[in-house]
């Protein structure tokens, strides 16, 4: 939905000159997003929601709805929505941090102690 509307008002030229940067980095972010659900979904690891992403989503969809008023509170609305990318990006960062880089880690080293715990030691022998 975000999307969506930051390209109506990218279009619209509400955002300036800065819509286009702004679109292109939500879109990339929003891609990026797909492809590690899709990359945890097929290492049956869930990525649950933290407060840090409601935080971000929470901002970011108020700065759209902000954008409406971009007649009277221009540049501000620029402002906000690039504010609310960047915690929205921050926010995918922490996600891949703690849901691929330590999941994948936990997931390894666990499989690796029981693949040692499954082959019988020099001492069974």
């Amino acid at each position: 939905m975000s999307v969506f509307a930051v390209i109506s008002f990218t279009v619209s030229g509400a955002l300036g000159e800065m819509g286009w940067p702004i679109l292109i980095a939500l879109f990339v972010k929003e891609l990026l997003m797909i492809a590690g659900g899709v990359f945890l979904y097929f290492r049956d690891i869930i990525a649950p929601a933290n407060k840090f992403g409601k935080v971000a989503a929470f901002i970011f969809n108020t700065s759209v709805a902000f954008a409406f008023f971009h007649k009277t509170v221009s540049p501000w609305h620029i402002w906000f929505m690039s504010f609310a990318l960047v915690l929205s990006l921050a926010s995918l960062f922490q996600y891949a941090y703690l849901n691929m880089y330590k999941k994948l880690k936990q997931k390894a080293a666990a499989a690796r102690d029981q693949s040692e715990g499954s082959s019988p030691s020099s001492s069974e022998l």
